[in-house]
Protein backbone atom coordinates (compact mmCIF):
# COMPACT_ATOMS: atom_id res chain seq x y z
CA UNK A 1 0.00 0.00 0.00
CA UNK A 2 1.13 3.67 -0.44
CA UNK A 3 0.50 4.60 3.24
CA UNK A 4 4.14 3.78 3.47
CA UNK A 5 5.58 7.14 1.80
CA UNK A 6 4.70 9.42 4.67
CA UNK A 7 6.20 7.15 6.99
CA UNK A 8 9.62 6.03 4.93
CA UNK A 9 10.28 9.60 3.69
CA UNK A 10 12.75 12.27 5.81
CA UNK A 11 9.76 15.00 5.07
CA UNK A 12 11.41 16.77 7.55
CA UNK A 13 15.25 16.68 5.77
CA UNK A 14 13.22 17.69 2.68
CA UNK A 15 11.78 20.83 3.50
CA UNK A 16 14.26 23.35 1.77
CA UNK A 17 14.50 21.09 -1.68
CA UNK A 18 10.64 22.00 -1.80
CA UNK A 19 11.02 25.47 -1.22
CA UNK A 20 13.16 25.70 -4.13
CA UNK A 21 10.85 23.57 -6.64
CA UNK A 22 8.02 24.99 -8.37
CA UNK A 23 5.21 23.22 -9.96
CA UNK A 24 1.54 23.64 -11.14
CA UNK A 25 -1.19 24.20 -8.86
CA UNK A 26 -3.75 21.82 -8.42
CA UNK A 27 -7.58 22.55 -8.70
CA UNK A 28 -10.37 20.86 -7.03
CA UNK A 29 -12.87 22.49 -8.54
CA UNK A 30 -10.85 21.57 -12.17
CA UNK A 31 -10.95 18.22 -11.02
CA UNK A 32 -14.71 18.27 -10.49
CA UNK A 33 -15.86 19.83 -13.46
CA UNK A 34 -13.52 17.43 -15.60
CA UNK A 35 -15.46 14.29 -14.05
CA UNK A 36 -18.68 15.68 -14.31
CA UNK A 37 -17.91 16.07 -18.30
CA UNK A 38 -16.55 12.30 -18.19
CA UNK A 39 -19.73 11.09 -16.63
CA UNK A 40 -21.49 12.73 -19.72
CA UNK A 41 -19.05 11.60 -22.09
CA UNK A 42 -19.44 8.15 -20.82
CA UNK A 43 -23.35 8.20 -20.33
CA UNK A 44 -23.54 9.24 -23.89
CA UNK A 45 -20.89 6.98 -25.61
CA UNK A 46 -23.31 4.23 -24.04
CA UNK A 47 -26.53 6.07 -25.34
CA UNK A 48 -25.17 6.29 -29.26
CA UNK A 49 -23.99 2.63 -29.41
CA UNK A 50 -25.40 0.57 -27.26
CA UNK A 51 -29.02 0.48 -28.46
CA UNK A 52 -28.84 -1.84 -31.07
CA UNK A 53 -26.96 -4.14 -30.15
CA UNK A 54 -27.06 -7.91 -28.88
CA UNK A 55 -27.19 -8.29 -25.13
CA UNK A 56 -23.84 -9.68 -24.82
CA UNK A 57 -22.11 -6.93 -26.84
CA UNK A 58 -24.42 -4.36 -24.98
CA UNK A 59 -22.68 -5.89 -21.42
CA UNK A 60 -19.46 -5.55 -22.50
CA UNK A 61 -20.16 -1.91 -23.36
CA UNK A 62 -20.91 -1.16 -19.73
CA UNK A 63 -18.06 -3.56 -18.95
CA UNK A 64 -16.07 -1.00 -20.33
CA UNK A 65 -18.04 1.68 -18.86
CA UNK A 66 -17.78 1.14 -15.47
CA UNK A 67 -14.08 0.51 -15.56
CA UNK A 68 -13.82 3.92 -17.60
CA UNK A 69 -16.18 5.44 -14.87
CA UNK A 70 -14.23 4.14 -11.72
CA UNK A 71 -10.80 5.03 -13.43
CA UNK A 72 -12.29 8.97 -13.53
CA UNK A 73 -13.73 9.00 -10.17
CA UNK A 74 -10.12 8.03 -9.21
CA UNK A 75 -8.47 10.65 -10.95
CA UNK A 76 -10.94 12.89 -9.38
CA UNK A 77 -9.82 11.88 -5.68
CA UNK A 78 -6.67 11.46 -6.73
CA UNK A 79 -6.68 15.37 -7.74
CA UNK A 80 -8.38 16.30 -4.37
CA UNK A 81 -5.72 14.82 -2.34
CA UNK A 82 -3.34 16.21 -4.37
CA UNK A 83 -4.61 19.94 -3.94
CA UNK A 84 -5.49 19.66 -0.36
CA UNK A 85 -1.45 19.07 0.35
CA UNK A 86 -0.44 21.72 -2.59
CA UNK A 87 -2.90 24.45 -1.70
CA UNK A 88 -3.05 23.90 2.11
CA UNK A 89 0.37 22.32 3.49
CA UNK A 90 -0.60 23.53 7.07
CA UNK A 91 -3.27 21.18 7.20
CA UNK A 92 -1.32 18.38 6.20
CA UNK A 93 1.22 18.95 8.16
CA UNK A 94 -0.98 19.46 11.22
CA UNK A 95 -2.74 16.32 10.62
CA UNK A 96 0.98 14.20 10.14
CA UNK A 97 2.40 16.33 13.29
CA UNK A 98 5.26 17.37 10.98
CA UNK A 99 6.89 20.79 9.92
CA UNK A 100 6.29 21.44 6.07
CA UNK A 101 7.02 24.39 3.91
CA UNK A 102 3.91 26.75 3.21
CA UNK A 103 4.65 25.47 -0.20
CA UNK A 104 4.99 22.04 -1.40
CA UNK A 105 4.79 21.89 -5.24
CA UNK A 106 2.60 19.30 -7.68
CA UNK A 107 4.55 17.09 -8.42
CA UNK A 108 6.22 16.98 -4.57
CA UNK A 109 2.21 16.68 -3.33
CA UNK A 110 1.92 13.74 -6.47
CA UNK A 111 4.41 11.51 -4.60
CA UNK A 112 3.43 12.27 -1.23
CA UNK A 113 -0.02 10.62 -1.92
CA UNK A 114 0.98 7.94 -4.46
CA UNK A 115 4.74 6.91 -3.82
CA UNK A 116 6.20 5.09 -6.60
CA UNK A 117 2.59 3.47 -6.73
CA UNK A 118 -0.93 4.46 -8.07
CA UNK A 119 -4.67 5.55 -6.22
CA UNK A 120 -7.18 3.76 -6.43
CA UNK A 121 -9.57 2.45 -3.14
CA UNK A 122 -11.65 -0.50 -2.27
CA UNK A 123 -15.26 0.38 -1.66
CA UNK A 124 -16.43 4.16 0.39
CA UNK A 125 -14.65 2.91 3.32
CA UNK A 126 -11.48 1.87 1.76
CA UNK A 127 -11.59 5.73 -0.26
CA UNK A 128 -12.55 7.16 3.61
CA UNK A 129 -9.69 5.38 5.17
CA UNK A 130 -7.18 6.78 2.34
CA UNK A 131 -8.28 10.32 2.61
CA UNK A 132 -8.01 10.03 6.31
CA UNK A 133 -3.89 9.41 6.15
CA UNK A 134 -4.00 12.90 4.31
CA UNK A 135 -7.20 14.88 5.69
CA UNK A 136 -8.50 14.79 9.39
CA UNK A 137 -11.26 13.46 9.75
CA UNK A 138 -13.72 16.77 10.20
CA UNK A 139 -12.18 17.63 6.65
CA UNK A 140 -15.44 18.84 4.44
CA UNK A 141 -13.94 16.64 1.79
CA UNK A 142 -14.48 13.63 3.72
CA UNK A 143 -17.89 14.56 5.20
CA UNK A 144 -18.91 14.79 1.47
CA UNK A 145 -17.95 11.58 0.60
CA UNK A 146 -19.28 10.44 4.12
CA UNK A 147 -23.14 11.54 2.87
CA UNK A 148 -25.23 8.23 3.12
CA UNK A 149 -26.84 9.15 -0.49
CA UNK A 150 -23.51 8.75 -2.33
CA UNK A 151 -22.95 5.39 0.01
CA UNK A 152 -24.82 2.86 -2.67
CA UNK A 153 -23.10 4.40 -6.16
CA UNK A 154 -19.21 4.25 -4.42
CA UNK A 155 -19.59 0.53 -3.30
CA UNK A 156 -21.36 -0.38 -6.31
CA UNK A 157 -18.67 1.52 -8.17
CA UNK A 158 -15.86 -0.06 -6.84
CA UNK A 159 -17.24 -3.70 -7.12
CA UNK A 160 -18.95 -3.75 -10.36
CA UNK A 161 -15.46 -2.18 -11.50
CA UNK A 162 -13.80 -5.41 -10.22
CA UNK A 163 -15.79 -7.59 -11.66
CA UNK A 164 -15.80 -6.08 -15.24
CA UNK A 165 -12.00 -5.70 -14.79
CA UNK A 166 -11.29 -9.00 -13.16
CA UNK A 167 -14.27 -11.11 -14.29
CA UNK A 168 -13.33 -13.41 -11.68
CA UNK A 169 -15.86 -15.72 -9.47
CA UNK A 170 -14.21 -13.98 -6.29
CA UNK A 171 -15.22 -10.20 -7.74
CA UNK A 172 -18.09 -11.76 -8.88
CA UNK A 173 -19.44 -12.79 -5.65
CA UNK A 174 -18.61 -9.74 -3.75
CA UNK A 175 -20.77 -7.27 -6.28
CA UNK A 176 -23.57 -9.86 -5.99
CA UNK A 177 -23.66 -10.03 -2.58
CA UNK A 178 -23.97 -5.91 -2.72
CA UNK A 179 -27.27 -6.31 -4.32
CA UNK A 180 -28.08 -9.02 -2.14
CA UNK A 181 -27.88 -11.51 -4.94
CA UNK A 182 -26.35 -15.02 -5.43
CA UNK A 183 -26.75 -15.34 -9.44
CA UNK A 184 -29.13 -14.09 -12.02
CA UNK A 185 -26.49 -12.09 -13.62
CA UNK A 186 -23.69 -13.35 -16.28
CA UNK A 187 -21.60 -10.21 -16.34
CA UNK A 188 -21.59 -6.93 -14.99
CA UNK A 189 -22.67 -5.24 -17.78
CA UNK A 190 -25.97 -7.49 -16.87
CA UNK A 191 -26.75 -5.84 -14.24
CA UNK A 192 -25.57 -2.28 -15.09
CA UNK A 193 -27.06 -1.91 -18.37
CA UNK A 194 -30.85 -2.29 -16.94
CA UNK A 195 -33.22 0.35 -17.46
CA UNK A 196 -34.22 2.11 -14.73
CA UNK A 197 -36.35 5.54 -14.20
CA UNK A 198 -34.07 7.98 -14.58
CA UNK A 199 -32.14 5.64 -17.43
CA UNK A 200 -29.97 2.75 -16.59
CA UNK A 201 -28.33 1.26 -13.18
CA UNK A 202 -24.62 2.41 -14.50
CA UNK A 203 -25.70 6.20 -15.74
CA UNK A 204 -27.16 6.31 -12.28
CA UNK A 205 -24.29 5.96 -10.54
CA UNK A 206 -22.69 8.13 -12.28
CA UNK A 207 -25.00 10.92 -11.60
CA UNK A 208 -25.12 10.61 -7.86
CA UNK A 209 -20.98 10.89 -8.03
CA UNK A 210 -21.69 14.05 -10.24
CA UNK A 211 -23.79 15.21 -7.42
CA UNK A 212 -21.20 14.60 -5.06
CA UNK A 213 -18.29 15.86 -7.08
CA UNK A 214 -20.48 18.84 -7.32
CA UNK A 215 -20.87 19.58 -3.40
CA UNK A 216 -16.67 18.83 -3.35
CA UNK A 217 -16.56 21.71 -5.88
CA UNK A 218 -18.62 24.13 -3.86
CA UNK A 219 -16.47 23.45 -0.78
CA UNK A 220 -13.18 24.09 -2.19
CA UNK A 221 -11.41 27.43 -2.45
CA UNK A 222 -9.11 26.27 -5.33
Amino acid sequence: MYFHVTRGLNIRGLSDVYSKLKGRKASVKSAADRFIDSVDVISKWLNDNTSKLKDKEKYWHFDLAIIKLYSEFAEFMLKLLIAAINNDPKTFAAHKNVKFPSKIPYDVSKYLVTGDLYFDFKGRDGLIKKMNVFLPDNSPFIQAVKENKYKDSLEKLSAFRNWAAHDSEIAKSCALKLIKKSSGYQFAGSYLSAKTKTGNRLTDIGDNLKELAETIKKIAKH
